[in-house]
């Protein structure tokens, strides 16, 4: 796939007049008003190969919902799409393979190119987490902090907000940790520190397997998608 594949969102001629005004794979209710609450229920996206007819294979976007649904979507799909939603899945896709960053350029042009058309801007999408207590909280951008408590090493997300995550750094924990306290560590953390930077490595190969993990048991169940 190119940023110049006919017909697609990248394309030069992409018609938007010509696309429904309805999103089928809404992440809110008909009519809803979309929200990072909303945004925040989409826990991972990556690409597929769609082999229903086999004559003409097409790649399609999978959300890995945190009810444990999965909604498929083509390339047309995200023509309807807010741009926060475009913003959160173009962040969800940035960190993964070849195909994935070739979607996540083609989304991020579709953002440009709407701004720059004086479309409706939606804003930015802040990245969130789930507390110890099932709350949505915003993440801080480099404000993680290393401690020492009871002779084991934690990781503070959110250390200025008022709710406070403890992320245990040992590696049997952080394989443990849910992807979105996973998500929260690495947006948080300030590459500047070593021990820090080699941490959030750690915890992208970590969020990387989960996400592999996600994905082979939807193949599993679904034997007309393939990897890309």
């Amino acid at each position: 796939m190119t940023n110049n594949s006919r017909g697609g969102i990248g394309h030069r001629d992409a018609e938007f007049l010509n696309i429904p005004h309805v999103d089928p794979y809404a992440l809110t209710e008909i009519g809803g008003i979309l929200t990072s609450e909303h945004l925040n229920n989409l826990l991972a996206v990556d690409i597929v190969i769609d082999c229903h007819d086999g004559t003409e294979k097409k790649e399609k976007l999978l959300y890995f919902m945190r009810d444990g649904s999965v909604k498929i979507l083509s390339i047309q799909d995200l023509l309807v799409k807010t741009t926060k939603e475009l913003k959160y899945v173009h962040y969800l896709l940035k960190w993964k393979n070849k195909v994935c960053k070739e979607w996540s350029d083609i989304i991020l042009s579709t953002i440009r190119r709407r701004f720059d058309e004086g479309r409706n801007f939606n804003g930015d999408y802040t990245p969130m987490y789930l507390n110890l207590k099932d709350q949505d909280v915003e993440m801080q951008r480099g404000t993680a902090v290393k401690e020492m408590s009871f002779g084991m090493k934690q990781l503070i997300l959110n250390p200025d907000g008022k709710e406070i995550v403890y992320l245990l750094v040992e590696d049997h924990n952080l394989s443990r940790s849910s992807i979105q306290n996973l998500r929260a560590a690495i947006y948080q953390i300030n590459e500047e520190d070593e021990e820090l930077r080699n941490l959030k490595e750690r915890l992208i190969q970590i969020l990387e397997e989960k996400e592999e993990k996600s994905l082979s048991n939807f193949l599993k169940m679904n034997l007309f998608y393939q990897r890309i």
